[in-house]
């Protein structure tokens, strides 16, 4: 090889280091620069999810104490969507038939769909394990209100409803007397999945805990409450 084609050769090869390490520049400016914080957002929203914690919704008693409506606290397993994949999707399909004994048909889901409600402590010990690597299952908490059996104490207590924000709010009656002292705030948690799509349990971490609602308590005995109403002055009760 002559001095001048090696030359040449040393300077095309040192051109085109020139331009390697101009594009890795560029690229790593872009990355570590110019698009970082877009990028950390995009990461975060990927790998992190983010869960609330229900919070419980005061008790109403009686003067003597006697419970009139309370939070109960239940367990559902609930099936949020279906995987991206569609080799995942058959097999979650074929576990939720086989362990669930559940056939539908994927088209005319309307998510979240809830698979089974009131679960047992068992239960949401045996649903964990199963469908551990399918996070489009999980078990969802939830406060379910109770009121006293007799008509005229529910009438007198009133209901609940979610408001367009998913919270519980007193509609009528005493629920929506009292609403602000028997409302609680409720709290929240996140999470990272790996890769797979998996919830990685170790990553679980409160951001807020969850206020519960004050109790109450009326000034009437259950006797009183349940009482009929006094007749006007003025008429008789037929006979």
């Amino acid at each position: 090889m002559t001095a001048a084609a090696y030359k040449i050769r040393t300077v095309v090869i040192l051109g085109l280091l020139a331009v390697w390490s101009g594009a890795a520049a560029v690229k790593l400016y872009t990355y570590t620069v110019r698009d970082r914080d877009r990028l950390r957002e995009r990461a975060r929203a990927i790998a992190w999810r983010e869960a609330v914690i229900p919070a419980r919704r005061g008790t109403i008693r009686d003067q003597a104490g006697t419970v009139l409506a309370q939070d109960v606290f239940r367990c559902d397993l609930v099936l949020e969507s279906l995987p991206k994949s569609p080799n995942r999707t058959a097999v979650l399909l074929r576990r939720l038939s086989e362990t669930l004994n559940w056939d539908a048909d994927p088209a005319q889901l309307i998510f979240p769909v809830t698979l089974k409600a009131d679960l047992s402590a068992e239960e949401i010990q045996q649903y964990n394990r199963v469908f551990r690597r399918f996070p489009e299952v999980r078990v969802a908490g939830r406060f379910e209100r109770q009121c006293h059996p007799d008509p005229a104490i529910g009438a007198l207590i009133g209901k609940i409803a979610l408001n367009d924000r998913g919270e519980r709010v007193g509609v009528s009656g005493l629920e929506q007397k009292n609403d602000l002292t028997l409302s609680g705030k409720p709290g929240k948690i996140v999470f990272m999945f790996d890769r797979n799509g998996s919830w990685v349990y170790e990553t679980l971490r409160v951001v807020r805990q969850p206020e519960n609602g004050q109790d109450m308590t009326l000034e009437q005995p259950l006797t009183e409450l349940t009482a009929p109403l006094p007749m006007p002055s003025g008429e008789r009760e037929e006979t």
